[in-house]
């Protein structure tokens, strides 16, 4: 409907009505796609309770800044970074860079990390063996997470066996030799 014909208020009702069906999709499928990739219900639990920490730490600063400023453009600008972030996962998605490592420190027990498509029991993520890959790959598996977290670390792949550092640790250099 051209913006002559629409009052402000039905704007603003029209453009809330959008933007919760927006976030009621992502609730939904964020989860989904988690399950869909590692069938762990700490990963989706971790995943929501993550993805609603910027609405507890910021809701209120930012609420606050909105009401003091102008608060269409912040609504605007919001919403453009949100759509550049989407934009940018969306190329990482499409040049084949598909995995984000997240850890979860558990305060009374062993940290949990979940490796999406780098890190399974027996080996790193496949490179299609592109030998420059696997070396970036494994390089950055080894710095990042085999010499940062302890044995005891639970590995959840993106699919196949949980696993832990530790028992995939002796097996480092085996893999630098066989090349994948």
């Amino acid at each position: 409907m051209p913006d002559a014909v629409m009052s402000g208020g039905a704007r603003v009702v029209s453009s809330a009505t959008l933007a919760h069906i927006g976030d009621g999709i992502r609730q939904v499928a964020l989860p989904l796609l988690v399950v869909s990739m590692t069938r762990h219900p700490i990963a989706v639990s971790g995943l929501t309770a993550v993805s609603f920490l910027p609405w507890v730490l910021l809701g209120l600063p930012i609420g606050a800044y909105v009401d003091q400023g102008r608060p269409l453009a912040v609504a605007v600008g919001a919403n453009l970074g949100r759509a550049v972030l989407l934009g940018l996962l969306a190329v990482t998605l499409l040049v084949g860079f598909r995995s984000i490592a997240l850890v979860y420190d558990d305060p009374d027990g062993a940290p949990h990390l979940f490796t999406g498509d780098s890190l399974f029991p027996g080996g790193v993520g496949n490179t299609q063996g592109d030998a420059e890959r696997f070396t970036s790959l494994i390089n950055d598996v080894e710095t990042k997470l085999f010499n940062e977290l302890p044995d005891e670390t639970w590995v959840y792949p993106g699919h196949g066996s949980d696993t832990t550092l530790g028992a995939e640790r002796p097996h480092l250099a085996e893999w630098r030799e066989r090349g994948w």
